[in-house]
């Protein structure tokens, strides 16, 4: 709770003096700054640069720069004494708690530089990032369960200090010269977000779960803070007598306002206030003014490890300097809780375009207030034609509608997509806008990777993938000859050559098997399917029926299953045909084929994709309204067994999605359409 009296410098260079030395009491301070090898480096620099500037030296670019950053709050006469203190401690222990060995095995005479931090802040961010009270949230998890766990809010709680990083869920890609542009006015031409496009964030509300007098003494009183890069510092109006179950909304409210830029970042702080005084108020506010310059200055350094880690350290770091600051600096009011909040554009979107109580995220200190940041700036869309992903839990579901959450992963396709999983991860192909090269990506961690060139291969339609003893395998209808079906495979480091099929497919793109041993096609020549691979006659490639689709293809206890879309009637038909056999089924065999989708479902224009997962075999489709609608059995069963509209509202596609089993879900990419 709050000192009855304002702090003295003697009593603040005590207390710096016993977390230096260790024998301060143990607090919910000592916790927020435990650290490992590299922890706590710019609390180390800072104190490092007040004993070289009271020893007359020159401080260093960061040692400056930090100084600057706390100057407003503490006077230069008492950070020249915090340098002393340091400087104290070192000399008699030869050590000094929380500071790390590489700032206290400096002399006064060598400086800690930005030149010194940026050779060590790869080994600051993996302490970062594997701190408990730092979450990185990838993009299903914030569509599906929010930025906070119990756990974490837990542990936050314990430390006073949460770091919440939205991870983009890809890396930018460009069209290529040429392209036609399809962005809408202020749309996310991808992931890295048009100049225009402007985000404005406003507090809207916070609710109280639990008043800070519930944990006896003082007046239950707060107020909130809050400093952005580049934005300055805010301050709330205080908020009395608030009550367990109470909702308030603030009259200050702007937040941020600016153009996007690739992420916003905010750091934001819970106070209980008894007697705020203006000078504490007037210091608090340049202090964090300061930090949020000094934020930016080193994300801007640092930006060769990628902006996200670079922000998680800084942010981790710069939290724990603000944190010590204010316990030493501490008057009548008292930090209930600090979070700093890094966004990408999909966050942003998702908090403009949804009310959902996912978007709040909860400060538990002396109390536990859940604050609702709401975004009013440009209303986030997505161009047509947009890859998106969604997924959903292997098993057995009821029929009907089932939620699932869009993830626009911001790349353009002129293809429907392909998706394969490989090594625990998963591989995307398609064509890009502009000259149709054919494009590979891979997810890495929780964002995939910026899509790079296959070979110098071309398409037009949707490839498909598979693994081939162990390595990936791509075949595609070649733009380049006249839709030939081609196979390449990948080593590792370079695609190999192209593998020619017997036959053209210049409207729809082939289908691997999941083994990579057979391809299928439909023959441009007749426009029928055509099987080719492993255990197929070698001179006559098997033919089947007339399709108006690509093929998806499962290969499932030494049977090949084949679902198209018929010629006859707009429906998915999936067949059986044996290796050796030369055609499929004349008509379709009960005992030994299955049926896909139920008769009651909504007819489709594309072709279908398929995928095994969790002993069941999946086939998804386009219906004519573009929903996308998914039909499952049990693996060794031969009729369907489970039919869903997947997303029913939020989810309209284009054309024909791809499957992936990976994990304990089934994830569905393909090319995004208007809404409905």
């Amino acid at each position: 709770m709050a000192d009855r009296v304002k702090s003295t410098e003697q009593e603040r260079l005590e207390r710096l003096r016993a977390q230096l030395t260790g024998t301060g009491e143990p607090d919910r301070l000592v916790q927020a700054l435990e650290s490992g090898p590299y922890g706590n480096v710019l609390i180390g620099a800072l104190l490092h640069g007040a004993d070289r500037l009271r020893q007359g030296r020159t401080p260093t670019d960061l040692e400056r720069l930090l100084l600057d950053a706390v100057a407003p709050a503490i006077p230069d006469a008492e950070i020249r004494e915090w340098g002393r203190v340091y400087r104290e401690v070192v000399t008699a222990q030869g050590r000094a708690a929380l500071v790390p060995k590489v700032i206290t095995g400096r002399s006064v005479g060598e400086g800690y530089a930005v030149a010194d931090l940026r050779r060590d802040f790869s080994q600051v961010v993996d302490e970062a990032l594997a701190a408990p009270n730092v979450r990185v949230v990838d993009a299903f998890e914030a569509a599906e369960e929010g930025s906070d766990s119990e756990a974490f809010i837990a542990v936050c709680k314990e430390r006073k200090l949460g770091i919440t990083a939205f991870a983009p869920p890809a890396e930018p890609m460009a069209d290529a010269p040429g392209a036609q542009e399809n962005t809408p006015d202020g749309a996310g031409g991808g992931p890295g977000v048009a100049a225009s496009f402007r985000v404005k964030l406003v507090l809207d509300s916070f609710k109280v779960e639990r008043a800070v007098g519930d944990q006896g003494g003082g007046k239950d009183e707060i107020y909130w803070t809050a400093a952005a890069a580049g934005q300055g510092a805010y301050r709330s109006e205080e908020f009395g007598s608030m009550k367990k179950g109470e909702t308030r909304h603030f009259y200050k409210t702007t937040l941020y306002d600016a153009p996007m830029g690739q992420f916003v970042g905010v750091a934001i702080q819970c106070w209980e206030a008894d007697q705020s005084s203006s000078e504490w108020d007037t210091a608090l506010i340049k202090a964090l003014r300061e930090a949020a310059a000094s934020l930016e200055t080193l994300l801007l350094i640092d930006s060769f490890l990628g902006v996200l880690p670079v922000w998680v350290g800084v942010s981790f770091e710069i939290g724990k300097m603000f944190l010590l600051i204010s316990e030493k600096l501490r008057n009548y009011d008292d930090l209930s809780a600090e979070r700093s909040i890094l966004m990408d554009f999909n966050q942003v979107a998702r908090m403009h375009l949804s009310n959902s109580p996912r978007h709040r995220f909860t400060f538990d200190g002396d109390g536990r207030h859940v604050l609702k940041i709401r975004s009013e700036g440009d209303r986030p869309t997505w161009p047509v034609g947009t890859i998106e992903m969604t997924r959903f839990p292997l098993g057995e579901h009821e029929n009907g509608p089932m939620a699932a959450v869009p993830v626009p992963l911001g790349w353009r396709s002129e293809s429907a997509p392909c998706l394969v999983a490989h090594d625990g991860t998963l591989y995307a192909f398609f064509s890009r806008p502009g000259d149709q090269h054919l494009m590979i990506s891979h997810l890495q961690g929780p964002t995939w990777t910026q899509p790079v060139e296959v070979g110098d291969f071309h398409t037009a339609c949707q490839p498909s993938a598979a693994v081939r003893n162990g390595t990936l395998r791509c075949a595609f209808s070649d733009l380049e000859d006249d839709g030939a079906v081609v196979i390449s495979d990948y080593d590792g480091t370079t695609w190999g050559p192209r593998q020619k099929a017997r036959g053209n497919s210049w409207l729809y793109g082939p289908g691997l098997a999941p083994d990579g041993s057979v391809v299928v096609f439909r023959d441009d020549a007749t426009g029928k399917m055509r099987v080719e691979g492993d255990g197929f006659p070698p001179t006559v490639a098997t033919t089947g029926p007339v399709t108006t689709s690509g093929p998806a293809v499962l290969f499932h206890q030494g049977r090949l299953k084949v679902a198209y879309r018929t010629s006859t009637h707009p429906t998915i038909i999936t067949d059986t045909v044996e290796p050796g056999d030369r055609n499929f089924p004349d008509y379709p065999d009960w005992e030994n084929d299955m049926y896909g989708p139920d008769p009651w479902n909504d007819d489709t224009e594309h072709g279908p994709a398929a995928a095994e997962g969790g002993g069941r075999v999946y086939v998804a489709s386009r219906s004519i309204k573009g929903k996308l609608e998914v039909n499952s059995a049990p693996a060794n069963e031969r009729n369907w067994m489970m039919f869903l509209w997947l997303g029913w509202d939020t989810i309209r596609m284009m054309d024909q999605p791809s499957l992936a089993a990976l994990g304990d879900h089934m994830y569905v990419m393909y090319r995004r359409a208007e809404p409905a």
